[in-house]
């Protein structure tokens, strides 16, 4: 179970997850370095797997002391990145808190890009909130993903209720994030406009998310993507999921 608890973060980045036996998992990163870990120590949903099993291209996360499993989920060819068939899950918080926003600072970001060129963009200072998507086919059902979502909510002096109004490329992601998600921009601006919206928001993508299924791409480990799935996909996978419950009864 998911426990959203603060700690030094330790190693993270591409590695391989593997299922060595029964209590015991690994984790074995780029440079071939072995981290245990039992399941007691981990924090985060995992994917179906047997002994034997492993998992490439995964995104990991340890706290400090290497031997506690935060964060797992795919990694992301940065060339070719696949598409995951995922929907909405939570809004993260600490144990007797509700989710909320937080400022985030300018920052600048050097990076390479696809043809080996050195790059460099300011990331403007913005509110912002998480959520966390599931991954809900393939190799990686069942694994979360952490996104990052502009906040831009505001009141409507006039009519009343909230509004959204983005700003930027993080103004677009966010739309298009919470659109596909199942956010009615139509009826939605209803909700009372509070310092913190981010628990009604958290409410409505919860109760909607059973029949609001979206496509990600990942970039080391981190979505920049979003994109509605195929038309008749989602009811596909939904029964599939209710033939497997009829041969588990």
């Amino acid at each position: 179970m998911r426990k959203d608890t603060a700690f030094e973060t330790g190693p993270k980045g591409l590695g391989e997850f593997q299922f060595v036996e029964e209590g015991l998992m690994q984790i074995v990163n780029e440079a071939g370095i072995i981290y245990q870990i039992t399941p007691d120590k981990v924090l985060t949903p995992l994917p179906e797997m047997e002994v034997g099993d492993r998992l490439q291209q995964v995104y990991f996360r340890l706290n400090s002391d290497e031997d506690t499993l935060y964060d797992l989920r795919p990694f992301g060819d940065p060339i070719a990145p696949p598409w995951f068939i995922a929907r909405y899950k939570r809004a993260p918080h600490k144990e007797g808190e509700e989710p909320t926003h937080y400022f985030k600072d300018e920052r600048t970001v050097n990076y390479t890009d696809e043809r080996g060129k050195a790059r460099t963009f300011i990331d403007p200072a913005c509110e912002q909130f998480n959520v966390m998507g599931e991954i809900i086919s393939g190799p990686f059902k069942n694994c979360e993903i952490k996104v990052h979502l502009g906040y831009f909510f505001f009141e409507d002096t006039q009519e009343g209720g909230t509004r959204w109004r983005g700003k930027g490329s993080i103004g677009t992601f966010t739309d298009a994030f919470l659109t596909q998600a199942g956010w009615d921009w139509n009826n939605d601006t209803i909700v009372p406009f509070t310092d913190n919206v981010v628990p009604e928001v958290d409410k409505i993508l919860t109760a909607r998310a059973p029949v609001h299924a979206f496509k990600v791409k990942l970039k080391k480990g981190w979505v920049k993507e979003v994109q509605p799935v195929e038309e008749g996909y989602l009811d596909y996978l939904l029964s599939q999921e209710e033939e497997i419950k009829e041969q588990e009864e």
